[in-house]
């Protein structure tokens, strides 16, 4: 997530004025990340993002999922051909529960 954050903060730069970003899925954490302390972000819009709470790691995100997903996957969390985890539609909204 670091070199998300770090390039969304180098397009940040390149910006004068009011900004808005917007995130979808994983992007909800890169952008709650990028915008932290940036006085020219005035505004998130999460779509089907996964918006941490202040402080809140990717990590400890997934923590408030169910135990038998974090310890199984139950078949919902899948690998693409780049090694990259996503989480199989059909399950996303039982395991994460405040999506």
């Amino acid at each position: 997530m670091a070199d998300d954050v770090a390039t969304v903060k180098r397009a940040l730069e390149q910006l004068k004025g009011p900004i808005i970003l917007v995130g979808h899925s994983y992007g909800g954490f890169v952008i709650t990340n990028a915008a932290y302390n940036n006085p020219n972000v005035t505004g998130l819009v999460y779509i089907a993002a996964l918006a941490p709470d202040e402080g809140e790691t990717g990590n400890d995100y997934v923590k408030t999922w169910p135990k038998e997903f974090i310890e199984t996957g139950v078949g919902s969390v899948k690998p693409d051909s780049g090694g990259f985890l996503f989480i199989a539609q059909n399950k996303f909204h039982e395991f994460c529960p405040r999506s």
